[in-house]
């Protein structure tokens, strides 16, 4: 699981998260679909999530 917080001088909150799937999971779409992990899920890197979290945080705070 990968952890998107913010941290300021007067605290910290956990603001989203995200499933990591390793490569070898994410490869195997029956074993995804009986997961219940829908298919339109592929394969990111954690450095990868990190800042697609921010990215939607922040555009779902501006649209």
């Amino acid at each position: 699981m990968v952890m998107l917080t913010y941290a300021a001088s007067g605290g910290h909150t956990f603001v989203d998260r995200a499933l990591y799937l390793p490569e070898p999971w994410t490869g195997d779409r029956g074993r995804c679909r009986a997961a219940g992990v829908p298919d339109e899920v592929g394969f990111a890197t954690k450095p990868q999530l990190g800042p697609r979290m921010s990215d939607d945080r922040r555009a779902a705070r501006d649209g």
